[in-house]
Parts: structure tokens; sequence; C-alpha cells
């Protein structure tokens, strides 16, 4: 199975398919006053992503086909059900299956929330002028640790005693 899951096409098939069951999340984001710029959050939310594969190139290709299983399988629920959101934790799913393994792709994989329609019902008790900034805020907090560079992730300097 594993040699399936390593063709280029499959890989970039599921991806797309996880996409098109995501397609009505712009119209979203542009309708519901609660929902409104949660592209920005997912653009920041994908920077680790980017950055993954930037600065990674040799990693960058190897793709966890599990990721994708369980991303097209979301994508198949959304469709079959019309039940949105699973649609968009689909697409969530399979776009980490392009990062790097670790507890830093689960807790970017969490902070997705941050630009999904959900989090705008979640947050209806809110006036929207504080839903921007919210999501904003969460998909920074959730995606600077997934960066290879953060704070996190100093390597520790050699003890005058190895030097």
């Amino acid at each position: 199975m594993k040699g399936f899951w390593s063709l280029p096409l499959v890989e970039w098939g599921t991806l797309a398919f996880c996409v098109w069951a995501a397609r009505n999340l712009p119209n979203a984001w542009l309708v519901s006053p609660m929902d409104q710029g949660g592209w920005v959050a997912l653009t920041l939310w994908l920077v680790p992503l980017v950055w993954h594969r930037w600065r990674h190139p040799r990693t960058a290709g190897a793709v966890r086909g599990v990721f994708l299983v369980a991303g097209l399988g979301g994508a198949l629920l959304s469709r079959l059900t019309e039940l949105n959101a699973a649609g968009y934790a689909g697409l969530a799913v399979a776009l980490a299956a392009w990062m790097p393994p670790g507890w830093r792709t689960w807790w970017w994989l969490a902070g997705a929330i941050s630009w999904m329609p959900v989090l705008g019902w979640m947050l209806a008790g809110l006036t929207a002028v504080w839903v921007l900034p919210i999501r904003v805020l969460l998909a920074v907090a959730m995606s600077v640790p997934a960066c290879r560079s953060s704070p996190l992730h100093v390597p520790m300097a050699p003890s005058p005693a190895e030097s």
C-alpha cells in the first residue's frame, strides 16, 4: 500500500479531491460575518507547511499515506452526508500529510480550527469584531511551534566541557 500512496498522481489527486470537498469554504468566508477573515487564518496556518517544504526540500517529498487516507475519508464523508465540517477537516488532514512527523504537526493540525467556520459558530456569543483577531491569534499560536526554527526548537549550544 505504501507504494501506491507514494505516487505523486495519487497524492495530488487525493489533495485535489479534498480541496473540491471543501469548495464552499470561500463562500462561508464571504457570507457569514462570523467567518469573514477565515482566509487570513488559513494563510497564516499554511506558513509552516510552505516553510517546511522550502527549507527541507529533500525530506519535503515524503508524504504520509495515513494522513492522505484520513483526509480522503473526511472528504468522502462530507460529500456523502453534506456535512461541510468533515470536508474542512479532511482538507486539513490531507495537508498535514506533507508535514514532518512529530508533536509539532499534531499541534499545527489542531490549529486548523482557526480557519474553519465552526470557530465562528463557537464564538457566536461574541461580536463579529473579535472573531478575526481570535482567528489570527489562534492560527499564529498553533503554527509557530510547527516552524522548525521556532524558539521552541533552538538547538542547545555545546557546553564548554564538550569544546
